[in-house]
């Protein structure tokens, strides 16, 4: 991953079922907790999360944790 993000090889993370990294989520799929790191890691490539059922709570705590 490094070599590809100094690379400037990766354009975009995208993450499905985002909602799971909401707090509901985090027993359905611990990893998803450690997407955050994505952001600290890579801040200059842009993260998009997609969903089909999220509330605006879910929402606002998936921005929270990406």
């Amino acid at each position: 991953m490094e070599e590809l993000y100094n690379n400037n090889m990766i354009s975009r993370f995208v993450i499905d079922e985002a909602h799971c990294v909401s707090k509901w989520g985090r027993d359905f799929r611990p990893d998803y907790m450690k997407l955050g790191n994505i952001r600290s890691n890579y801040n200059k490539i842009p993260i998009v999360a997609l969903t089909a059922t999220a509330p605006e709570e879910v929402k606002e705590d998936v921005i929270k944790l990406l």
